[in-house]
C-alpha cells in the first residue's frame, strides 16, 4: 500500500517537473521571440528614417531601375 503510495507521489512529481520545465521553456522562448521582433521592428525604423531623409527632387534621382519612389 505505501509503495503504491509512493509510486502515484514519484509519477506526480516527474509530471509536475515536467510541467515546470515546459513552462519555462516557452516562458524563454517567448522572450526570445519578442527580442527578435524588437530588434526587426528597430531596423525596419531605422530603414525608414534612412528613405525619409533623401532629398526627393530632379536632382537626387538616381538612375536605378529598382527604386520605385
Amino acid at each position: 500500500m505505501i509503495g503504491l503510495l509512493r509510486a502515484i507521489m514519484g509519477i506526480a512529481g516527474a509530471i509536475a517537473s515536467y510541467i515546470g520545465d515546459k513552462q519555462l521553456m516557452d516562458a524563454g522562448e517567448a522572450k526570445a521571440i519578442s527580442r527578435n521582433i524588437s530588434a526587426t521592428l528597430e531596423q525596419i525604423d531605422k530603414a525608414r528614417a534612412a528613405r525619409k531623409s533623401v532629398k526627393h527632387d530632379a536632382d537626387s534621382v538616381r538612375d536605378d531601375p529598382h527604386n520605385r519612389d
